[in-house]
């Protein structure tokens, strides 16, 4: 009888573990179908986006939209102008991972922080002048704040800062500019 007990123990544990081991699957298999989900969805608008921009290109052309989109893809291969544009958009979206991953360096992080800082800072004294009009004494102080960050840019102490700060204002603005270069922009001139 001692035997069966035993016996029945082991069998539960067993039960136990494969209950866990279930458990621990319903969490994770989910998770990886939404993921893969997601990457699909993802390239499929890719995909979309891409026909739709080869669309408006033949459009712009033709003045006439595809009925096939054999046709389209025939038309895209033939068009070397096409070709050479979305080199362009190739190196331009590759100058802009550069860029993103120069923005990556931890010292250039805090100087976008700190340019970004200097920058509300002067543009809420810039809008709250009018409130400090009503006091002197706020007004004097809100001019010589706005003298010291101007002063910073130009001051001779941090000629490094500004150099590196100018620097990085113009990656800043150089992505800005370049992140929404598509081929359909590219095709328009």
């Amino acid at each position: 009888m001692a035997k069966k007990e035993y016996q029945g123990s082991i069998l539960l544990e067993i039960l136990i573990i494969l209950l866990a081991l279930v458990l621990i699957a319903v969490i994770l298999i989910p998770n990886r179908i939404w993921r893969e989900e997601e990457a699909t969805t993802k390239a499929c608008r890719n995909n979309l986006n891409a026909i739709l921009e080869a669309e408006q290109f033949y459009f712009r052309r033709t003045e006439t939209y595809t009925d096939s989109l054999p046709k389209l893809v025939q038309f895209i291969h033939q068009d070397s102008s096409l070709r050479i544009r979305n080199k362009v958009v190739q190196l331009t979206r590759s100058l802009n991972e550069v860029i993103k991953t120069i923005l990556q360096n931890p010292t250039l992080k805090e100087v976008v922080t700190l340019s970004q800082s200097l920058k509300e800072i002067r543009g809420d004294l810039r809008a709250n002048e009018r409130y400090f009009r009503k006091y002197k004494d706020i007004l004097e102080a809100k001019q010589e704040l706005d003298n010291t960050i101007a002063s910073i840019d130009n001051n001779a102490l941090f000629t490094n800062f500004s150099y590196l700060k100018n620097y990085v204002d113009s990656l800043l603005s150089l992505k800005k500019n370049i992140s929404n270069y598509t081929l359909q922009n590219a095709a328009l001139y």
